[in-house]
C-alpha cells in the first residue's frame, strides 16, 4: 500500500511533531510513504504525488485550536483531493477546563475533511465531544499515536533507582497562560537540585531554559529538535527510571515504553490525556515542593490501570485502521530489535548522500539506519546508536560528542590529505593520527587508498561505492563525430579542467557539466558523449567514472582512484600515462581515429557495469563490514574491581553514575590484570593537559572501596567520564550568533 502522510513535522521546530510522525509510521506500516507538509497549501506537483497514493493520513497534532495551524486545508485542496483522508489521533488545544475555539469559517472545512474518511480518530475525550458538538460523529477515541510507539502493551515494574530521571521542559505556555511562565523557575530549580535529572528540550523555545539549568546544576541536555531526530529521545525513554514532564509527548513516549511518568501542566492537552489514562497530574499553579514525594520509586501502583486502558485504546485503533483499509502493526509479531546505525553525511544531495541513501535502503531489513547531515548541525549523542559510520574523513560534527571509537567506522574516499591545500600534505601516518584515531575501522573506496593507509591503522577495509543501474544506463547507440564530456566543479584545481582538459580538447566537440543536475539529467548528459574525460590529479573514485561507463561512455582518464580497478588500457578505456595537455590531446586523437572501437567498448562498459559495481552487488560487502564492527564493539568498557556487595551504597552510586553516562561495565576477570587503570589514565592526561578519551578496543580497570574509586575522588571520576563520554558543555551564544541563527531559521521556514 502506498500512503501519503500529511505531517506537521516538516518545517517544525518542535520534536514532538516528529515523535507523532514516527509513531504513525510504526503503527501503520506501508510499502511506500510520501511525506507532505500540512503547514501550507500544496503545490500542483505535490497534489499529483498525493493523489497517486492509495490514502492519506492526517498526522495527529494540536490542529483544532484558536491559532489555526492547517495552512494546507483550503476548499481548493479538498476539491482536488481524490483519495481518502484519514485523521489519526487529532487533538484540540485550549486552556485547562475550557473548550477549543476555532474560527467559524473553518468549521465547514473540518466537516468536509472528516467526511473523506470512514472513521477518524482523536486523542482525548474533550476533542471528541467538541467535534460531535459541531456535527462530526465519525470519530473514535484512540489516544495519541505516540502512546503506541513501542507497538506493545506497556508493563510497569519496580522503578530502577540506578537509571537517570528525565525532566521535559516547556518554556512557553499558550491560551492566555503566559502569566504562569514565571512560576517555572521556582519549581524547576529545586527539582534539578534534588533529582539531578536529564533535561529534555523539544524545541528552540525550551533551549534557553534547559541550558541555563544545565549550567547551574551541571546536567545533561537532550535537545535534538534541530534535525527532528527522535532516536535519542527514544533511547532516553527506554533507559530512564521515570520522568517528570511539562511536555506531553516525551512523557507519553515514556509511558509507551513502560516507564512511569508524571505531569505538571496548564492546558487541556495534559488534562485530557491524564484523564484518559487515569493518571494524576498537577496544575502548575498548585505545585508545591512536597508533591515530589508522591512520585518516583514506591509509587508504581499509580500506573496499575494504564495497561488495561491501553488495551482498550489499542482495540479501538485497530477498528479505525481496519475500517479505513489500513494495515496495523499492533497485530503483527513484535519486531526483532535491529542494531541502530548512524550515517553521518556532510550535506544533502551530494555524492556521499546518494551513497548513504542507496546503502540505507538495502541494509534496512537488518539495520535501523538514521542519516544525519553535518550542515544541519545535528545535536548528536552516542547513546542512541550501536554504530556510527562517518562518510567523510574530514568530518568533525561527531567529535567531542562522546562517541566510543570502538563503535565508529570512518570513510576515506579522497587523497586530498596527500596534496597541498586545506588538509595536506600529510604522510599516511600523520593522516591516520590526525583524522582516523577516533575510528576503530577505516573504509576505503579504492584499493589504492587501502594500500596507502593500511600500514598506519589497525583495521582498513575495502568498501567500494556503487551506482544505481536504474538511473544510469545506455539509452541508444552514439552517432556522428566524436563527442567528449566531463562533469565537475571547474574551479577545483584538482580536477584539471582549466589546466588540462580545455586546452587538450581545443577544436573538438567537448562539454563540461557544472552545477546541480538530477540523476535523469546526468544520465541524459552522459548519453550524449562517446568519451568521458577524467583529468584529475588525484581522486578517490570518481563516481562520474562509474556512472558514465554505465551509460555507455569510453573513459579517457588519469591513473587515479579506482581507474585501474575498472579500466583496461586500450580495451575498455584509455589510461593517460602523464598528467599533461599533450598526453590527453594524444588520447583524444586516438579516440577520434578509432571511433568505432571506442563506441563498441562503450557498449561493453554499459553491459559490464551492473555485474561489477551495482549497489545490489556491493551491499553484502558493506553489510559484512557493519556486522564485523558490531561484533568487535560489543563488551563492557569498564572492568570493576570491588569486594563490595551489589547492595552497598557506594556500589549503587557507581552504577547510577555509569548508567547516567551510558557506560557499560562488568566485574573484572583475570585477563583484565593488564588492562590500563582508569585512575592512572586520569593522572597521565592531567600531566599532559589533555582530556581523557577512551582508546580503541581498550577495557579499563576501575577499583572501588568504601570511600570511593581507588586513586580518585567521586568528583574527579565524574569529571573524567563526562569529559570523555558526553558532548561538550553548552556555551552561551553572543548576540550576533543568535541573530544569525534567527535569520537562518526564518529563511528555512520561508522555503519550507
Amino acid at each position: 500500500m502506498r500512503l501519503a502522510l500529511l505531517t506537521p513535522a516538516m518545517g517544525s521546530r518542535n520534536v514532538g511533531d516528529a515523535l507523532i510522525e514516527e509513531a504513525v509510521c510504526r503503527l501503520v506500516p506501508a510499502q511506500s510513504l510520501q511525506r507532505l507538509t500540512l503547514r501550507r497549501p500544496l503545490t500542483p506537483e505535490e497534489m499529483r504525488q498525493l493523489n497517486d497514493c492509495d490514502a492519506a493520513i492526517l498526522c495527529g497534532s494540536n490542529l483544532y485550536q484558536e491559532h489555526w495551524g492547517c495552512g494546507f486545508l483550503t476548499p481548493e485542496f479538498l476539491h482536488e483531493l481524490k483519495i481518502p483522508l484519514i485523521p489519526l489521533g487529532i487533538g484540540c488545544s485550549a486552556a485547562a477546563g475550557e473548550s477549543p475555539r476555532v474560527a467559524a469559517d473553518k468549521l465547514p472545512l473540518l466537516r468536509e475533511m472528516h467526511r473523506r474518511s470512514r472513521i477518524g480518530s482523536v486523542r482525548d475525550a474533550a476533542t471528541q465531544r467538541w467535534l460531535q458538538g459541531i456535527g462530526i460523529d465519525n470519530v473514535r477515541l484512540t489516544g495519541c499515536p505516540v502512546l503506541f510507539h513501542a507497538l506493545r502493551r506497556p508493563e510497569f515494574h519496580r522503578i530502577n533507582p540506578e537509571a537517570p530521571v528525565a525532566l521535559s521542559l516547556r518554556r512557553d505556555f499558550l491560551h492566555g497562560a503566559e502569566c504562569l511562565e514565571r512560576l517555572q523557575w521556582p519549581i524547576l530549580d529545586p527539582l534539578c537540585r534534588q533529582l539531578q535529572p536529564t533535561l529534555v528540550s523539544q524545541g528552540p523555545a525550551d533551549d534557553a531554559q534547559a541550558l541555563a539549568l544545565a549550567r547551574r546544576h551541571d546536567l545533561q541536555v537532550f535537545n535534538h529538535w534541530q534535525d527532528g531526530a527522535t532516536e535519542s529521545y527514544e533511547w532516553l525513554a527506554r533507559h530512564q527510571s521515570w520522568s517528570l514532564n511539562l511536555r506531553l509527548h516525551f512523557g507519553m513516549l515514556s509511558l509507551s515504553h513502560g516507564k512511569p511518568s508524571w505531569w505538571i501542566g496548564q492546558d487541556s492537552r495534559v488534562e485530557g490525556f491524564c484523564q484518559l489514562m487515569g493518571l494524576p497530574w498537577r496544575h502548575i499553579r498548585d505545585w508545591q515542593t512536597g508533591m515530589l514525594k508522591e512520585m518516583g520509586p514506591g509509587h508504581e501502583a499509580q500506573f496499575a490501570d494504564v495497561p488495561q486502558r491501553w488495551d482498550q485504546l489499542a482495540a479501538t485503533m485497530r477498528e479505525v485502521l481496519a475500517a479505513n483499509g489500513l494495515p496495523c502493526a499492533l497485530d503483527l509479531p513484535a519486531p526483532k530489535p535491529k542494531p541502530r546505525v548512524l550515517f553521518l553525511v556532510p550535506r544533502r544531495q551530494w555524492a556521499y548522500d546518494f551513497s548513504a541513501q542507496s546503502l540505507a535502503s538495502r541494509l534496512s531489513p537488518e539495520f535501523d539506519i538514521r542519516i544525519r547531515y553535518s550542515t544541519d548541525r545535528p545535536a548528536l549523542r552516542p547513546e542512541a546508536y550501536d554504530l556510527a559510520q562517518v562518510f567523510y574523513w574530514g568530518e568533525d560534527a561527531h567529535l567531542g560528542r562522546g562517541f566510543d571509537p570502538a563503535k565508529v567506522l570512518m570513510g576515506c574516499s579522497s587523497h586530498r590529505w596527500q596534496h597541498p591545500g586545506k588538509h595536506g600534505p600529510l604522510s599516511s601516518l600523520d593522516f591516520a593520527q590526525r583524522h582516523l584515531q577516533g575510528a576503530a575501522t577505516v573504509l576505503t573506496t579504492s584499493l589504492r587508498l587501502q594500500r596507502l593507509i593500511r600500514p598506519a591503522h589497525p583495521s582498513v577495509q575495502h568498501a567500494p561505492n556503487g551506482y544505481e543501474p536504474s538511473l544510469f544506463f545506455s539509452k541508444s547507440a552514439r552517432r556522428g563525430p566524436l563527442r567528449i564530456g566531463a562533469a565537475g566543479f571547474r574551479k577545483d584545481p584538482v580536477k584539471g579542467y582549466d589546466d588540462i582538459l580545455i586546452p587538450a580538447a581545443k577544436g573538438m566537440d567537448m562539454e563540461l557539466a557544472e552545477g546541480s543536475m538530477s540523476h535523469g539529467q546526468m544520465n541524459d548528459f552522459y548519453n550524449r558523449f562517446d568519451v568521458i574525460a577524467i583529468t584529475s590529479q588525484h581522486e578517490g573514485e570518481p563516481l562520474t567514472l562509474m556512472e558514465a561507463m554505465a551509460a555507455g561512455c569510453f573513459p579517457v582518464c588519469s591513473d587515479v582512484g579506482i581507474v585501474p580497478e575498472l579500466v583496461r588500457h586500450l580495451d575498455n578505456g584509455y589510461i593517460v600515462p602523464h598528467w599533461s595537455v599533450e598526453a590527453f590531446r594524444a588520447a583524444f586523437q586516438w579516440c577520434a581515429e578509432h571511433l568505432d572501437r571506442v563506441r563498441e567498448a562503450g557498449q561493453r562498459n554499459a553491459a559490464m557495469m551492473p555485474g561489477l559495481r551495482s549497489w545490489d552487488l556491493l551491499c553484502d560487502l558493506h553489510r559484512n563490514h557493519l556486522r564485523q564492527a558490531l561484533s568487535e564493539s560489543t563488551g563492557a568498557r569498564i572492568a570493576l574491581c570491588s569486594r563490595l556487595e551489589p547492595s552497598h551504597p557506594q556500589r549503587q552510586r557507581l552504577a547510577r553514575l555509569l548508567g547516567r553516562l551510558g557506560l557499560s561495565w562488568s566485574p573484572a576477570t583475570a585477563r583484565d590484570a593488564e588492562a590500563p587503570d582508569l585512575s592512572d589514565e586520569w593522572r597521565r592526561c592531567s600531566i599532559m593537559g589533555l582530556p581523557w578519551r577512551p582508546a580503541l578496543r581498550l577495557r579499563y580497570r576501575l577499583g572501588l572501596n568504601h570511600n570511593g574509586p581507588h586513586g580518585l575522588e567521586w568528583e574527579e571520576l565524574e569529571q573524567l567520564l563526562r569529559q570523555g563520554l558526553l558532548p561538550r558543555p553548552p556555551s552561551p551564544q553572543n548576540p550576533l550568533a543568535r541573530l544569525q541563527r534567527r535569520i537562518q531559521r526564518q529563511w528555512q521556514n520561508l522555503f519550507d
